[in-house]
């Protein structure tokens, strides 16, 4: 054995001549350039396109890029990655198993398929929201579902939908605890999910399209009354085109221009009484009373210091 990692390390410092050797970690990284191989720890020599990690003088992985494919082999086989640029496009695995990633026009992951024997066995689609980023993971080959807020998870368990805080998530995977909020998901034939969940003494339902975008989403108290509502609609591309909310005796519709808030109106007892004009580098108010324009404020762009007051 001796003389084999002898001759090994003989043979890899003839091979410098052709390539190099950086120093390396058991994740393939090349750290420091050596003037040779080491006797003994991860080193990486490359030749042309190919890479080959050692460990004490005996291949253990070699990485070969062609174009836009990656193949590396290792103890477990074969794995062949695709990129379009620098975008991962497929993963296929020592056992066939090719995964496929589809992303936005921005560059933003959207769904994950599975393919085993040329079929896809598995579908993982992702949704983002402008104000909390990645808002749902769907599994839709198990028709299981994760949503994602700013201060709590929902997420589906068989016929089964939970709901947790964010912290108590945290502090209940920590401490081994499952959380305990219950509700319930119906899927209509038209595509459409509704969510129904406890939420803070009432009932909140979330109402999601065939793609699980937000479409609406209402707090009920226990007797079906509807406390408040939010309605979203879309463009095109997917992104918020609009949103109305209504609370008590308050109405506000505001709208986005890709995907951007751009207006907003606010109503109360069905009369306008503000809009705001988010459009330009300063936010412009306009009040009104008895349903007519009164007075014009301008706001820095942070929305609170007062830049100009002008009555109309």
């Amino acid at each position: 054995m001796r003389l084999r990692r002898t001759l090994a390390i003989l043979f890899l410092g003839q091979s410098l001549l052709f390539g190099a050797v950086y120093s390396s970690n058991a994740l393939m990284q090349t750290l420091e350039i050596l003037p040779q191989a080491p006797s003994e720890g991860y080193y990486i020599i490359t030749d042309g396109s190919t890479d080959t990690l050692y460990l004490d003088g005996e291949s253990v992985c070699t990485l070969t890029r062609s174009g836009d494919t990656e193949i590396r082999s290792d103890a477990s086989g074969v794995t062949t990655r695709v990129f379009d640029g620098d975008r991962l496009v497929s993963v296929t695995g020592p056992d066939g198993e090719e995964k496929r990633y589809e992303y936005s026009d921005d560059g933003i992951l959207e769904r994950v398929t599975t393919y085993s024997d040329g079929q896809a066995v598995r579908v993982i689609q992702y949704s983002y929201t402008p104000q909390t980023g990645l808002s749902a993971v769907i599994d839709l080959s198990d028709a299981s579902a994760s949503f994602y807020s700013g201060t709590e998870m929902t997420y589906r368990d068989g016929e089964t939908v939970r709901v947790v805080d964010s912290l108590r998530l945290q502090d209940g995977m920590r401490a081994g605890l499952m959380p305990e909020t219950e509700g319930s998901i119906f899927s209509s034939e038209d595509g459409r999910h509704t969510v129904t969940e406890p939420w803070e003494g009432n009932v909140r339902v979330s109402v999601y399209d065939a793609a699980w975008k937000l479409t609406e989403q209402r707090i009920e108290d226990s007797s079906g009354n509807v406390l408040s509502s939010s309605a979203y609609t879309y463009d095109e591309n997917g992104k918020r085109a609009s949103l109305t909310e209504i609370s008590a005796d308050e109405r506000r519709v505001m709208k986005y221009t890709d995907g951007v808030l751009s207006s907003m109106e606010v109503y109360r007892a069905d009369e306008l009484a503000g809009s705001y004009d988010y459009s330009g580098p300063e936010i412009r108010e306009t009040r009104y009373r008895n349903g007519r324009p009164w007075a014009e404020v301008t706001y820095d762009s942070d929305g609170i210091r007062v830049l100009d007051v002008r009555m109309l």
